[in-house]
């Protein structure tokens, strides 16, 4: 059993909302981050 598992029967189930959006919002930035190198690079 994972650990959001774990933690979804432990009834924390805000924390792992709120773990899930960060993570997301980091990937998302970091997906922007990745994007505006590419063009940088592809410009050079």
């Amino acid at each position: 059993m994972s650990v959001v598992e774990r933690r979804i029967q432990a009834g924390d189930l805000e924390e792992v909302i709120e773990q899930i959006s960060n993570r997301w919002q980091d990937h998302v930035y970091f997906s922007e981050k990745a994007e505006k190198l590419t063009s940088a690079v592809t410009e050079v």
